[in-house]
């Protein structure tokens, strides 16, 4: 029940309890530290070498040797056993061994290097454990952000399609929302495989795939650092954090090892003691009956020996020199680290101080996106906005939100990064964090399907396939002319030109008509107007439109070129005319002042 408990659902104690047990990163430090310990119990004893170390050192021998031998003469055949045994017991007792006495300080250090490690891996552990449960919910808020963006561009493309075929706004309106759509669902896609990262890094830690995590609740403690100095905190670190402690132990270690190497060549002392027993003899079996005493030896000793090695081939010169340059080593890690947990203190106090702030401030500027983004709405209504507008508020709230996420778990992140860096951080922490979390969240990895949407020309006209062939009509591809009104494409008499230079298009084999190009001796180039108007009191009227045959046949333009020519142009909207004059709207249709 406890797995699936986790499997399912589990929040940020239960997590780091499965680490604990699971981590395989932690194990290996357990496992090294447990190792460490015994190099001090072994330099007490001199590694198993006679004459190091503080304990005596007991040896015992012995020997036992059988043969049989058959001999033949004039007198007949005999035959014997021959045998030779012993046994010997020697004692070793160091008096003076100065390198000893240096190996066993060494090794005092390096127990305490390996025990601050180890410490410093356990608050490793529920500094990981806590980002990576963290950073999980923060990929999920991301992504959840994502998807209230996407739907709120999915509202507005609704709205710009909607207003685009009553003639209301442009095409561009409708490109655009489609733009930000179309991007939402690609930043949708890549935030679902940010998530499943971030799930797959804390599966790393704890072996678990979780599906659902306890979320930080809406109203957190915004606790302040106390004491509130940051060089208080520094000092602190300093002084109590275990990786400084671990380096710090270590540089002792190879400085006792240096002195260890450089009277490696002294005088050493040890008492020496021994006992041996040794008998030998043969014995002659019949037909001869003679038997020869077995001879038996007993020998024992008591005495010092003193051993002098003045020279070993260079051996201690060397030997002396490399650890020196790893004592150079040793001490050069600590200042790095020293250097670093100072950095990362300072960094963490004040990302803490500066989250507070944040955070307070974030909240004001979501209130403050959301108001924007109405009113932008509201103007987009009445036409005072663009549809850019809009989608850009809609960006900026979604921004905001992703702001005040990010800087509320950056905060509870500064929390155990500051409290590591002081050696401070215990289980006691990860319980309080806990009670911080609120409901549980589901987490949902399945990509999104890309929506088939309509896509519409610059001229309302229906068209499917890439947006860079939307204006580019092949010329190969039949249209139904049905498909065109004649209200969507006018000409107006703002160009010069007469309505007969609009020739109908050509039909092919089977009757059905083809899009042709107009070619550039039948177009005239837009040129502009050198006549005054009738009245000049700053008004701008629109011309009238020419009578349009009914017989007539209208022209697609063929690309977007013709339309910036002024070949073909585009109908003046309701709206437009509207914002032209800035009259107030019709009640019914279009009227035209008289002048």
């Amino acid at each position: 029940m406890v797995i699936q408990s986790a499997v399912f659902c589990a929040n940020l104690a239960q997590v780091y309890q499965q680490a604990l047990i699971s981590d395989p990163a932690f194990k290996k430090a357990q496992a090294d530290w447990l190792t460490a310990k015994q190099n001090f119990p072994l330099a007490l004893t001199g590694n198993g070498v006679a004459g190091t170390g503080l304990f005596p050192n007991i040896a015992v021998s012995g020997s036992l040797n059988y043969a049989k031998e058959a001999q033949s003469n004039a007198n007949g055949e005999n035959s014997g056993s021959f045998g030779n045994n012993g046994y010997s017991v020697s004692i070793t007792q160091p008096l003076f061994n100065l390198p000893t006495w240096y190996a066993i300080s060494s090794a005092s250090f390096v127990v305490k290097a390996a025990t601050a490690q180890y410490l410093a891996a356990v608050q490793d552990l529920m500094r990981r454990v806590a980002f990576a449960y963290f950073e999980v919910l923060r990929a999920n808020d991301k992504l959840q952000l994502t998807l209230a963006q996407k739907e709120q561009f999915r509202q507005q493309l609704i709205q710009s399609e909607e207003k685009f075929k009553v003639g209301l706004i442009a095409i561009t309106g409708v490109y655009d929302a489609q733009a930000s759509f179309d991007r939402s669902i690609a930043d949708e896609i890549k935030d679902r495989n940010e998530l499943q990262d971030q799930l797959e890094n804390l599966r790393a830690i704890t072996g678990i795939h979780y599906k659902a995590l306890a979320k930080l609740d809406v109203r957190i403690p915004l606790l302040i650092p106390s004491p509130r100095n940051i060089n208080a905190w520094v000092d602190i670190a300093l002084r109590q954090n275990y990786l400084i402690q671990a380096d710090l132990n270590l540089m002792f270690s190879l400085r006792e090892n240096v002195k260890g190497a450089a009277t490696a060549n002294l005088p050493q002392l040890n008492f020496v003691s021994s006992y041996s027993d040794t008998w030998a003899g043969d014995i002659l079996q019949p037909p001869f009956q003679d038997i020869v005493p077995v001879t038996r030896t007993q020998v024992g000793s008591v005495g010092v020996s003193l051993s002098f090695p003045i020279l070993r081939g260079g051996f201690d010169i060397v030997n002396t020199r490399q650890v020196r340059y790893q004592y150079l080593s040793a001490s050069d890690k600590l200042e790095m680290d020293h250097r670093s947990v100072e950095n990362r203190t300072r960094q963490a106090y004040l990302g803490i101080e500066s989250g507070i702030s944040e955070i307070r401030a974030d909240e004001e500027a979501i209130i403050s996106a959301r108001n924007q983004l109405e009113a932008t709405k509201a103007g987009y209504i009445v036409g005072t906005r663009t549809m850019v507008d809009v989608l850009d508020s809609v960006t900026s709230l979604t921004q905001t939100q992703l702001g005040y996420a990010d800087d509320r778990y950056n905060y509870v992140e500064g929390i155990f990064d500051l409290k590591e860096q002081a050696g401070i951080l215990s289980s006691t922490d990860v319980y309080a964090i806990n009670g911080w979390l609120g409901q549980e969240v589901r987490f949902s990895l399945k990509q999104p399907t890309v929506m088939q949407r309509r896509r519409y020309d610059q001229f309302s006209v229906k068209a499917q396939g890439d947006l860079l062939k939307i204006n580019r009509p092949e010329l190969t591809d039949p249209v139904n002319p049905a498909d065109i009104t004649p209200p969507t494409i006018k000409r107006l008499n703002i160009l010069p030109g007469k309505p007969s230079d609009i020739t109908p298009p050509a039909e092919n084999k089977e009757g059905s008509p083809l899009l042709q190009p107009t070619s550039p001796a039948e177009s005239t180039p837009l040129q502009p107007s050198t006549s005054q108007p009738e009245n000049n009191d700053g008004n701008l009227s629109l011309p009238t439109p020419p009578l349009q045959n009914q017989n007539s046949r209208w022209q697609t333009p063929n690309s977007l070129d013709q339309l910036l020519r002024g070949e073909i142009a585009q109908p003046i909207r309701v709206a437009q005319c509207r914002k032209l004059r800035r009259l107030p709207a019709p009640s019914s249709e279009l009227s035209l002042p008289h002048q």
